[in-house]
């Protein structure tokens, strides 16, 4: 029995994700010549630090986007370790990327290009 794949309903995968998320300082700064050149509420949103969270422990090589911006992860994370029953206060990793370029308005292209990055970059 066919179908006619027009008249077929779409179907909606949603992914429940149960992993807990590991979140880091990053330290993103980005060229003066980048910065000059795009509007502030833009530069606002990707300079500075901003606690960012991975599925996974970022690893050196990591491409990532942020903010319509692609980061790359040149340097181990600076961690601040601790008991596992310290009471004092805790830390986040701290990692500071290093401006790639800036991600294209195609998402598609975009995934491409990051994943690109990402398997020749190791």
């Amino acid at each position: 029995m066919s179908q006619n794949l027009e008249t077929l309903e779409p179907i909606n995968n949603y992914v429940k994700l149960k992993q807990s998320r590991v979140y880091v300082l990053a330290i993103l700064k980005l060229p003066d010549s980048v910065r000059n050149r795009t509007p502030q509420e833009e530069v606002k949103k990707c300079h500075g630090s901003f606690l960012i969270g991975f599925n996974s422990f970022p690893t050196i090589g990591l491409a990532f986007p942020y903010e319509g911006q692609i980061w790359e992860l040149s340097h181990t994370p600076l961690q601040f370790p601790s008991r596992y029953y310290s009471r004092d206060k805790k830390h986040p990793p701290i990692i500071r990327p290093v401006w790639y370029g800036t991600m294209s308005d195609n998402l598609d292209d975009a995934i491409d290009y990051l994943i690109e990055l990402n398997t020749t970059s190791k």
